[in-house]
């Protein structure tokens, strides 16, 4: 299959207003599928899929972020780590518990049940750093239901 060809961009085409606006674009896109999909898994810890497209969507909006570290980016951007991170943590006892429930010979029952004893804790303290605890308020500081864009 032939190459396409790289587009080519003069710098008087690719101007710090465009790139400022594109930003702020991409930023904003993440933010609302990021905020698409905080209800839709903070009430459902079956919602697998869209567990790991928020992930992915952090990830992405964490490394976005990184370009233009600093000022009011801090706060969003240690935020999008720590849920990286609980989001990581949870997608890999789901990767682990689906393989111990499929593995031939069977594994005890001690070890699946720990596996997902551990995965509903991770996600139990992820959806209360989204939501807060209903009597205490938000645990990240955020009032429920504030989006990020």
């Amino acid at each position: 299959a032939a190459k396409t060809p790289v587009p080519v961009a003069t710098p008087k085409e690719v101007t710090r207003a465009k790139l400022q606006r594109r930003f702020r674009k991409v930023i904003a896109r993440l933010a609302e599928r990021i905020d698409g999909l905080l209800p839709i898994v903070a009430g459902d810890t079956r919602k697998l899929k869209e567990l790991h497209a928020l992930r992915i969507a952090c990830k992405k909006l964490r490394y976005t972020l990184e370009v233009a570290q600093g000022g009011e980016t801090a706060e969003v951007l240690a935020l999008m780590e720590r849920w990286q991170d609980a989001l990581g943590a949870i997608r890999d006892w789901d990767v682990t518990v689906s393989y111990l429930r499929g593995a031939k010979p069977p594994v005890g029952s001690v070890l699946l049940q720990r596996g997902a004893e551990e995965r509903a804790r991770g996600f139990r303290e992820f959806a209360r750093s989204v939501m807060g605890p209903a009597s205490q308020g938000p645990v990240d500081g955020r009032p429920p239901g504030r989006s990020l864009s």
